[in-house]
């Protein structure tokens, strides 16, 4: 699978939490709030996904999720278009050999459409293709 069609899987697999929800700060008007959930190279839910989804190479963790560096790769590229935004989290009690803190990425603000569309295109490169059936 290509790089770009890994990264609109990504864009698939969070358009799908995208959610609005009513919010507001302090005694302000109440506004909505559109946003999808955060993924890390750590959540091993996503990490496997996306391993079934484009068959990237990857290192096997005994504990943890595995590892795979085109995921990594994948992410920040699409941080770097400004597709995703990120934060760093920091993990406590990490045990020994983990890491202390991690990015953890989420749709953009201002690209959540782009997203959605993005992850269209790959819907629609799936049923084309013949993925969608075999899957």
């Amino acid at each position: 699978m290509t790089a770009a069609r890994r990264q609109d899987w990504i864009c698939n697999y969070l358009a799908k939490t995208i959610q609005t929800s009513r919010q507001r700060i302090g005694d302000g008007p109440w506004h909505d709030v559109t946003r999808s959930n955060f993924v890390s190279t750590l959540d091993s839910d996503f990490v496997d996904a996306y391993l079934d989804a484009t068959n990237a190479p990857c290192q096997y963790m005994i504990l943890g999720a595995n590892r795979c560096n085109a995921l990594a790769r994948d992410l920040k590229t699409l941080y770097d278009a400004g597709v995703l935004q990120r934060h760093a989290s920091g993990i406590e009690q990490a045990p020994a050999g983990f890491p202390k803190w991690v990015w953890m990425y989420s749709v953009a603000d201002d690209k959540i459409e782009e997203c959605r569309a993005r992850a269209a295109r790959f819907d629609a490169n799936l049923y084309t293709s013949g993925l969608a059936l075999a899957g």
